[in-house]
């Protein structure tokens, strides 16, 4: 099982891991663009990162950490949240992220891996 119930990130996060999840692409000046959230928990909140890299991908090359930033002198956007509900309903309200598609820390690749497949496929 890849993707994580809520419980499962609930449980990760305890743990000092991240969860991710791989949201809908875009373009940038006909250039794809590659976005995913990150969700980190700290002592006292919850932070979500959205990361925006261009697609340099391939079958051969999943390593979307080492992809161009699209903007390499800003950091990326960060939201902060009180509680795990309010950083879920906040991805799922602006970004369209579904609960029931995080994966653990570096699972990543292999989403974008079956993106590739399902995109060169489509």
């Amino acid at each position: 099982m890849r993707h994580l119930t809520e419980s499962n990130i609930q449980s990760a996060l305890q743990r000092g891991r991240y969860v991710e999840q791989l949201i809908r692409p875009t373009t940038i000046n006909d250039a794809g663009v590659l976005r995913w959230l990150e969700l980190r928990a700290t002592d006292d909140q919850f932070t979500l990162t959205l990361h925006e890299v261009f697609d340099d991908g391939s079958p051969d090359y999943l390593d979307v950490y080492s992809f161009e930033r699209i903007s390499p002198d800003d950091d990326p956007m960060r939201h902060s949240f009180s509680t795990l509900e309010d950083a879920l309903a906040f991805a799922e309200s602006s970004y369209s992220a579904a609960r029931d598609r995080y994966v653990n820390q570096a699972v990543i690749q292999d989403e974008y891996a079956d993106y590739l497949r399902d995109h060169r496929n489509a």
